[in-house]
């Protein structure tokens, strides 16, 4: 029930983000964190993952923060 919503309002979403990042905020789209994997990650019909899910973002989440923090 919300394909639609999300289809309008990442776009939106990933502009206002560039334009973070142009003026020095860090940013990171994470939007397609998830794009190579075809197994379902999500436990509903909205927006909440499995523990497999949870654990992909926090991998990519904890190699951002070495990435940007020096690890």
């Amino acid at each position: 029930p919300y394909k639609e919503w999300v289809e309008r309002g990442y776009p939106i979403l990933r502009q206002r983000g560039e334009s973070l990042r142009s003026i020095g905020v860090r940013f990171h789209d994470l939007t397609m964190t998830f794009a190579d994997i075809e197994d379902p990650l999500y436990v509903d019909d909205c927006c909440h993952l499995s523990q497999r899910g949870y654990s992909l973002l926090g991998q990519t989440i904890g190699r951002i923060i070495g990435e940007e923090f020096g690890n």
